[in-house]
């Protein structure tokens, strides 16, 4: 069974992976994607791997690579958060947003500790109309972590659900 992980004795992989961490975080994307695409050859079946491919991805809205990058990682580590919040993610972006809710409530029982789950939630059940549901959601969201409130203020999902967030000031 391969490993989910790139061994930590596999230095070459690691400063890879570190390269390619440290060159996306300075907007070097073609230079981070030749660092990732060497140690995906050897190790694309590691967490590390897919999720830093996943980021790359959703910074560029390739929202159907996303997704199925997502999937796999729903697929082959069911108990990660990662996955299930990013492919929801990526499908609310493509229009799906009900399947994006379903997507959520599939994932691992420590979701509802997430606090980007309950979030993403309220987003989307205020895309969706549902807004008794989002403000419920985003309560939850808040309590687990408080700088959320901030940000949903200029979120555009949220904006008809906006009276409710100014009335947490």
């Amino acid at each position: 069974m391969p490993s989910h992980h790139v061994p930590d004795d596999d230095y070459s992989a690691r400063m890879r992976l570190d390269s390619a961490h440290g060159y996306f975080a300075l907007g070097m994307r073609d230079e981070a994607w030749v660092e990732l695409e060497a140690v995906t050859a050897e190790y694309g079946d590691s967490i590390e791997v897919r999720e830093l491919t996943l980021c790359f991805l959703l910074s560029e809205r390739r929202w159907n690579e996303a997704l199925a990058v997502s999937r796999t990682i729903c697929e082959t580590m069911p108990e990660a958060d990662t996955g299930f919040i990013h492919a929801a993610y990526c499908l609310h972006e493509m229009g799906e947003t009900s399947t994006a809710c379903e997507t959520l409530r599939e994932g691992p029982q420590t979701l509802t500790s997430n606090p980007l789950y309950h979030y993403n939630l309220g987003c989307y059940h205020a895309v969706l109309g549902d807004l008794s549901e989002a403000a419920h959601a985003l309560t939850e969201a808040f309590k687990l972590d408080a700088k959320l409130a901030e940000m949903a203020k200029n979120d555009p999902d949220l904006v008809d659900i906006r009276e409710f967030l100014d009335a947490l000031d």
